[in-house]
Formats: structure tokens, sequence, C-alpha cells
């Protein structure tokens, strides 16, 4: 019997061989996805190596101050506007293009980004900080539904461990850039850093936007193969009885109340990490950051590697992936209290 083209390709040593189905317009819109998802996320969390530098600019000298006006409102406008915008392109997604909605999102994103770098004032700065979480709320959402239309349920989440691999090492890089130009010039390295990370994803979003093709709807799942493209658009959007259907499923409740007070400490944890470090532990920035970097490699090496675990865990048995992923959580939260917790080490020079 004659393998089919998935099985040909060397994408299937890495679990992503049904691009290869879709055709080459596919293959690229993947890495061009990759691309704009990196540079994204490497602006996200430019602010935290650099939140003494930047508040001296604005006039915030105060400690209290700069916790609050630089770590405490940029980021909740960044987070909860960026949020209401994931949830709005669940809707726009259905009535627009997905594809025109990514290029949006992307220079929503990155014009804002750009222009931080030339913030005057405080208000200007919270305004441009505030748009960029537009960006990246909207594209979140957006290219995860992109690629559930490219890969079946047997890959789906090895293909989303990719992105998410993609967003962790952008993040990572951006926070070590952003450290890096910040400790050589402390007055401007911080406006460098978000005009240098901003640039890239021009690029990817217009190459994707000439090049790329938007995949059909339906076109991952099993049940559609080789009849998606005969229905319209219309026949895959999601109702109102699909949206309280969602809220019958007891796994879908028990994700909710476990995401949404989950997150809150990522956003204290990478938004204060760097400070915590130089004032507490008395490190110097470039040192501080490059810590926090270490604690991004492995969110993205655990996002990666959970992804491609899950999936095997998912195609063998459904039933065992929460287990997996509840067991995941409680293993992490001893390390993290301990890396709170670790002054004495950090003070004996063991690591350094």
């Amino acid at each position: 019997m004659e393998k089919s083209p998935s099985d040909k390709s060397l994408l299937r040593f890495f679990g992503l061989g049904e691009l290869v189905n879709h055709g080459w317009n596919a293959i690229l819109a993947f890495w061009m996805i990759m691309g704009m998802a990196f540079f994204l996320f490497a602006d996200q969390n430019l602010i935290a190596p650099n939140l003494k530098n930047i508040g001296a600019s604005f006039g915030l000298n105060n400690q209290e101050d700069v916790d609050w006006y630089i770590g405490g409102v940029i980021p909740i406008l960044f987070f909860i506007l960026g949020g209401a915008v994931s949830v709005s392109m669940g809707y726009l997604s259905q009535k627009y293009s997905r594809k025109t909605l990514i290029i949006f999102s992307v220079f929503l994103g990155e014009v804002p980004c750009f222009l931080s770098g030339f913030a005057t004032s405080y208000p200007e700065f919270v305004f441009y900080r505030t748009l960029t979480g537009f960006g990246l709320g909207g594209i979140f959402p957006l290219l995860f539904t992109v690629l559930g239309d490219y890969f079946s349920d047997k890959s789906r989440s090895t293909a989303a461990a990719y992105v998410s691999l993609s967003m962790g090492i952008g993040l990572g890089v951006g926070q070590l850039l952003g450290g890096i130009l910040g400790s050589a010039d402390p007055a401007n390295g911080w406006r460098t850093s978000f005009i240098y990370l901003s640039i890239p994803s021009f690029f990817f979003a217009i190459i994707y936007w000439i090049f790329c093709k938007e995949p059909i709807r339906g076109g991952g799942e099993s049940e559609w193969s080789g009849i998606a493209e005969k229905f319209s658009e219309e026949s895959f959007h999601l109702r109102w009885s699909d949206v309280r259907l969602l809220f019958k499923n007891k796994t879908n409740i028990g994700i909710f109340l476990q995401g949404i007070p989950g997150c809150v400490p990522w956003g204290v944890f990478f938004v204060f990490l760097v400070d915590y470090y130089e004032t507490s532990y008395h490190l110097d920035k470039a040192t501080a950051t490059m810590l926090l970097t270490y604690a991004a490699i492995g969110v993205f090496a655990g996002t990666f590697f959970g992804g491609i675990i899950g999936q095997k865990i998912y195609n063998y048995k459904k039933r065992l992936l929460p287990i997996f992923c509840m067991s995941s959580i409680l293993i992490g939260i001893l390390p993290c209290i301990y890396l709170l917790k670790a002054e004495n080490i950090a003070d004996s020079g063991l690591l350094f």
C-alpha cells in the first residue's frame, strides 16, 4: 500500500507530518506563525528587567511608586484588556477572516511596542503598552484556532507545543535582551529593547499576508476529512447553544476554576522577580535577569514536552490526561516556593 505524503515527509519525525497534506503553503504558514508568536511574546516581559530604569525615565524614583505604576498598573491594563480582546476574537473570528485578524493583531501589538521606545511621558507609555496587550490578547486564540484546522486531534497538541515553545523562547530571549540592554545603558537601553524586538514581527506578518492562505474551517477534524471544503463557513460558526454546552461540561468548569486564579502567580512572578533578586539578594541586573531567564527556560521546556507527552497520553487513554496535568501543577509548587526562600544558597556563592 502506498504511503501518504505525511508518512513520507521528514516532518513526521517532529510530529508535524500532517502539515504536508495541506501543501507547501501550510508549511510556510506554520513557520510564519512560529515567528510571529516568538516576537510578539518577546516584548511581553521587557518591563520586568528594567522596572527602576523605566521609572527613573518618567520621574518615578520611589520604590513603591515604581512597583505600583510600572510593575502594577501597566501589567493590569496589559493583561486584563488583552484578555477581553482574546474573548472578543472568538466572536470576530466567526465574522471575519482569521488571516486578516491575525495581521491586524500583529500590527496592533507591534506598532505601539515600537512606539513605546519613544514615549516621553508616563501616560504615553501606559497607552502604548495597553495597545500592545490588545495585540497579544488578539493573536493568542487566533493562532491556535488556525492550528486546529491544520492538524487532527492525533497531533494537534504536538503542534500547539511547538507554538508554545516559540512563545516561551521569545519570552526568555526578550527579557534577557531587555536586561542586557538595560544594564549597558540604564537611561535608554530599555527603549532600544522595545524597538529591536518589535521590528521582526512585521516581516513575518507581511510574508504570511502575501503568501499564506487561511485553512478550511474544520479541515483538521477527522469527521470532516475530505468534505469540509464542501460546507459553507457558517456551518462551522459557534452558536450560543455551543457556548452553553461548554459550561455544562465538568472538565471545562474545572479548567476555568484552576486557570483563572492559577495565572495570577505568573503575573507576579515574571514582573517582580528580577527586582526582587536585585533588592533582596543584591544581585546585579544581568545576573537577576539571567535567573529569570532560567525560569522562562523551564516554562517553555515544560510547555513543549508537556504538549508532546500529553499528546501521547491523550492518544493512549484520554482519562489519564487530567491526572498528568494535575500532577505537573502540584510538582511545580515546591521548587517555586523554595526558589523564593533560597537566600542562604544565593549568599553562599555555590551557584556563581
